[in-house]
């Protein structure tokens, strides 16, 4: 298991970069069996760093849905890990 960790592999808006998901994919094909996707914030005033990652609205979804493809390809599981940084 990969544990959650803070990559900051995302665009100012939040969705995800090619390279947090070969990031990714790569640790699935290497063997990890399970993905902890670290801090995703679920609304725009939570973002607590530059380059986090979001999930908090249908804009996200297709490079998110890429990410979790990529690892299913090699056979692991990945889990999201979802943040609020704000008050």
């Amino acid at each position: 298991m990969r544990s959650a960790t803070t990559s900051a592999y995302a665009e100012p808006d939040g969705v995800i970069r090619p390279e947090m998901i070969k990031l990714y994919k790569d640790l699935a094909k290497a063997g990890i069996g399970l993905i902890l996707k670290g801090h995703l914030y679920v609304a725009e005033k939570g973002k607590a760093y530059v380059g986090m990652a979001v999930i908090s609205s249908d804009k996200h979804i297709l490079r998110l849905k890429e990410l979790t493809e990529a690892v299913h390809r090699y056979g692991g599981k990945i889990l999201a890990q979802i943040n609020y940084g704000g008050y």
